[in-house]
């Protein structure tokens, strides 16, 4: 996980494996953009033809959210909510890529295809998921152009049990580190009178 997302760790900034794209709307306006993705075989002008607006695929739903005043002391304010939606049936496109000077690890590569097996089984994506919104459903992932397929994740699974105990005390002992003193406020009064407090604080 560390090797694909990354981020900072003892005060160290690291860039991470993973490149995630947005997902990309199967619609006229984006024709140009999936065209080689979702039907390379047709020229693209018929293709886009093919196609609705983007705006044709967006409905727009509501509901009212209640005040609740039959409830003692609530706060509530009852108004109505609008969320602007896809149609059912949409297409999207998207895209990851693991990318590296140095190359990739195979046990990164196993990690991220079981992220995706993982992912796939909840097949959930943006917010309304309690009132049903969000469910898609989605091939596995191909490789791109000249690109290997991605491992299965028995690797990655297999090395967490290897290393499950090794992997447990290291996390538990940066929760139990010291905090790192804080940083001097901006200003010479501030600095100064930071400064002086951990000056007291910390024995020489």
């Amino acid at each position: 996980p560390w090797d694909l997302f990354a981020g900072c760790i003892d005060q160290q900034i690291m860039s991470g494996r993973g490149r995630v794209s947005d997902a990309t709307l199967v619609c006229r306006e984006n024709a140009w953009k999936v065209h080689g993705l979702v039907a390379p075989e047709v020229s693209l002008a018929d293709f886009a033809a093919s196609l609705p607006l983007a705006d044709e695929m967006m409905v727009v739903q509501g509901l009212t959210r209640h005040k609740h005043a039959d409830i003692a002391e609530s706060d509530g304010v009852q108004m109505i909510v609008h969320f602007e939606l896809l149609r059912e049936g949409s297409q999207m496109v998207h895209s990851v890529q693991l990318w590296g000077l140095d190359g990739v690890a195979p046990i990164t590569a196993s990690f991220l295809s079981y992220l995706l097996s993982e992912f796939r089984g909840v097949a959930n994506v943006a917010a309304g998921g309690a009132r049903g919104f969000g469910n898609i459903a989605f091939d596995s992932y191909a490789p791109g152009s000249d690109a290997p397929p991605l491992p299965g994740p028995e690797l990655y699974l297999a090395t967490v049990e290897a290393r499950r105990a090794e992997m447990t005390d290291w996390l538990m002992a940066k929760c139990d580190a010291p905090a790192a003193p804080q940083k001097p406020a901006k200003g010479r009064r501030g600095a100064r009178a930071t400064t002086e407090s951990l000056a007291e604080e910390t024995p020489l």
